[in-house]
């Protein structure tokens, strides 16, 4: 990812960030499928209640991929910038 110009750590926080998304989102999402066996509700009724957390997960995704330096302060305050 250096030869593209993109930092690999922000690379790798997105991505997993994206991940996280993917296991909640409907219609294939493997977490929905998951809760709604153990709490024996229906599908239908899972979607609808992560809706505003699914929101709340791709808000965060836009923040994180369009300010890098929020999710980059850590990792060069520990190793240093570079």
């Amino acid at each position: 990812m250096k030869p593209l110009g993109i930092d690999p750590v922000h690379f790798a926080i997105v991505f997993t960030h994206n991940m996280e998304i993917a296991l909640v989102h409907p219609p294939v999402g493997l977490n929905l499928y998951v809760l709604a066996t153990i709490s024996t509700a229906p599908v239908t009724e899972v979607v609808r209640g992560i809706l505003l957390f699914l929101g709340l997960l791709l808000l965060c995704l836009a923040i994180i991929t369009y300010v890098p330096q929020l999710s980059l302060w850590l990792p060069d305050l520990v190793y240093g910038a570079g």
